[in-house]
């Protein structure tokens, strides 16, 4: 069954107070925003009660920007789009961690809003490979989410990401990524973040300079010459001549063949070739295979031939299972390619390591090797997608990312977080009863001795009344029970008429331990005359207004259970206008509040609006949630007429549902329609006696 501690703006405000930050429901998106007074007020939209991943989000959401709230320093957020990206992405695995810290219960709802997240297709993953962007964005939050806050959701997609910007900017830079992020829980400012953040751009900036330029690839330890061979350092060979002859078959391959253990190696021919080339995965230029390191080629003529086959290629065409690939190809070419796989210029095949190879031109040679590369894993992990991965990536991605082309999806989650709830946002309409906000009375402008004196009368008669009830409940009684430890001896002629009830039984009264809450309905059409009584001086029979009535009766009420012990009273009225909205309560004194010193708050409530009941009950029910009381009441006084009768008969239900008490009181009129226990007075001196009668139905109801 639903209760009001389950409804979703109450879990959420209850959260939000928690942490010392406003909530704001009904706003038209999610977002955060600082008070001249320096308060964070956090906006919610309105949101289906019944849409659990709305709820995950929303609480979660809270829990997120309180911590940036508590967490980070604002002020040293700056610099470029990647920078900034990089750095939400690790402030907000730090503050969250911070929080799982500072309350129970936050790494769950946490960890629920990424479940939310998932299951309307957030945080999926990499769903483009070949986007440098996407895989270096999923690498670090998912991959710091998996590690550092054990969000297991992300354990797999994290994996994935990795192994594929690995073939993108090699397996070194990025142990060099997930080093400089490591500190990310101990960091303890967010300027110590930011710097975590510059160091990763550092090394994305150092891979965007690594990147070839027009088929050239520049490296340490270069040497010259023709053929030479090494275990460590770089091979460079060229060779002049011309070419005239045709070739055929799969894999071709002409021009300088090296093979090094570990190194980089590069030659060049320079040639003219007027054959043609036909087959699956033919390469021209130089070939290169090494199990560690780069290799780089070049080749330099005129093709005016044609190629046909599988796996077409031009320019650089490199395989690796851990690694880059790069190429380029100028020159003229005057004929046609058909095909898959097809490779002229430089091909180039490693286990690990980074490959790179340029030509000028197309060329093919007698005796070239034959070798299809184009659909398979030369290591034989056939289909796991790195190879079309690195064959794919844009040597310009990284530079466009380091020069700020970023795509800003999901590096922040606060984002995430609007554009989920913005997705889900409702009208308001039956289904949807916003939660008010509460504009506490700031009108004091004596100890209101006067109105105490006027009111003296019924409130002594309701304290009287109230007192006697209540202490006859809190009394001891002794029943009658067919089991027990002593016998009580007036009743065992009751054994002669088979009636066993013989034993005495004390059973415990109940002691007070209760919440009142009165509220007021303070709408235009509460200004309606009601009764007369006389003026102060009592020269002259005065009309007296329901509002004028209703914040008597109120006050009386509360100055009697003033004097009870055990019972706390709160007095709000409603509607209230605030800013843009309508229908928010105002609060004019709040539990533990002696009401001598207030009272002359109540004689300038005055009435103003419609009468958004249902929302009214609502924002009462969360303020009686609050309170530490085992039994809550609420009094409502009103004329019965609600905005939406539906919405405020449901609300009164929920509460119902929820052990909270709701009585009625007509202000001159009947409001059993509404309420199903209510009593009603048609001036002020009723109000003792109805009060008496409602409470002895409560208490009839209660034993």
């Amino acid at each position: 069954m639903r209760t009001i501690e389950r409804s979703l703006p109450i879990m959420v405000r209850l959260l939000a107070d928690r942490m010392g930050v406003e909530s704001q429901f009904g706003s038209p998106r999610f977002a955060v925003s600082k008070k001249d007074d320096g308060t964070y007020v956090v906006h919610i939209p309105a949101l289906p009660e019944d849409d659990a991943d709305a709820r995950d989000i929303a609480i979660g959401g809270v829990i997120h920007e309180d911590g940036h709230i508590q967490h980070t320093d604002f002020g040293h957020i700056a610099g470029s789009e990647a920078l900034r990206s990089i750095h939400n992405s690790i402030e907000d695995i730090a503050i969250e961690y911070r929080q799982t810290k500072r309350y129970a219960g936050a790494d769950r709802l946490l960890k629920s809003m990424f479940s939310a997240f998932q299951r309307n297709g957030r945080f999926v993953g990499v769903q483009d490979p070949s986007n440098f962007t996407e895989v270096l964005k999923t690498v670090l939050i998912h991959g710091m989410r998996s590690k550092y806050l054990g969000q297991s959701m992300f354990d797999q997609t994290a994996a994935e990401a990795r192994m594929i910007l690995a073939t993108m900017i090699g397996e070194e830079a990025v142990l060099a990524i997930e080093d400089a992020v490591s500190p990310v829980l101990s960091a303890p400012e967010t300027k110590d973040r930011v710097e975590l953040a510059k160091k990763v751009l550092e090394i994305l900036k150092d891979q965007s300079k690594d990147e070839p330029q027009d088929g050239q690839k520049q490296g340490d330890g270069q040497q010259s010459g023709n053929g030479e061979q090494s275990e460590s350092g770089d091979q460079s060979g060229g060779s002049k001549g011309q070419d005239s002859g045709d070739s055929q078959g799969d894999g071709q391959q002409s021009g300088n063949g090296e093979q090094s253990e570990s190194g980089d190696q590069s030659g060049g021919s320079k040639g003219q070739d007027s054959g043609d080339s036909q087959g699956d995965g033919q390469q021209s230029g130089n070939g290169e295979q090494s199990e560690s390191g780069d290799q780089s080629g070049g080749s330099k003529g005129q093709d005016s031939g044609d190629s046909q086959g599988d796996g077409q290629q031009s320019g650089n065409g490199e395989q690796s299972e851990s690694g880059d690939q790069s190429g380029g190809s100028k020159g003229q070419d005057s004929g046609d390619s058909q095909g898959d796989g097809q490779q002229s210029g430089d091909g180039e095949q490693s286990k690990q390591g980074n490959q790179s190879g340029g030509s000028k031109g197309q060329g093919a040679r007698p005796g070239q090797q034959q070798s299809n590369t184009s659909e398979c894993d030369t290591s034989g992990n056939a289909g796991d997608g790195t190879e079309a991965v690195a064959n794919h990536l844009d040597p310009r991605a990284i530079k466009d990312f380091v020069n700020g082309n970023v795509d800003s999806g999901e590096w922040d989650v606060g984002s995430s977080i609007a554009q989920a709830l913005g997705e889900k946002a409702v009208v308001a309409s039956r289904d949807h009863v916003r939660l008010p906000n509460a504009v506490r009375a700031g009108l004091e402008h004596g100890n209101g001795a006067s109105i105490i004196h006027r009111l003296k009368v019924q409130s002594n008669a309701i304290r009287n009344k109230a007192v006697a009830l209540l202490e006859a409940e809190a009394r001891s009684k002794i029943m009658s029970a067919r089991t027990g430890n002593r016998l009580d001896t007036k009743r065992i002629w009751r054994l002669q008429t088979g009636d066993t009830r013989v034993f005495e039984k004390r059973v415990e009264g109940r002691k007070q331990n209760t919440a009142i809450q009165l509220l007021i309905d303070r709408s235009a059409s509460m200004t309606r005359v009601c009764s007369h009584q006389w003026s102060k001086d009592a020269s002259e029979f005065v009309p007296v207004s329901r509002i004028g009535m209703a914040a008597d009766a109120a006050l009386s009420v509360a100055i009697a259970m003033d004097a009870v012990p055990g019972v706390d009273t709160s007095v709000a009225a409603f509607p209230y206008q605030s800013g843009r909205n309508h229908d928010d309560v105002l609060l004019v004194s709040d539990f533990e509040e002696n009401f001598r010193r207030i009272a002359d708050r109540f004689p300038t409530i005055g009435a103003q609006g419609t009468t958004p009941l249902a929302e009214a009950l609502l924002w009462s029910g969360y303020h009686l949630h609050q309170s530490q009381r085992d039994r809550k009441i609420l009094m409502v006084m009103t004329d019965g007429e609600p905005d939406d009768r539906e919405q405020a008969s449901a609300m009164i239900s929920l509460l119902a549902a929820s052990d909270i008490e709701v009585i009625g009181v007509g202000m001159g009129c009947d409001v059993s329609g509404l309420f199903q226990t209510s009593e009603s007075i048609q001036n002020i001196g009723d109000l003792p006696k109805a009060v008496f009668r409602v409470l002895q139905k409560q208490l009839a109801k209660a034993a």
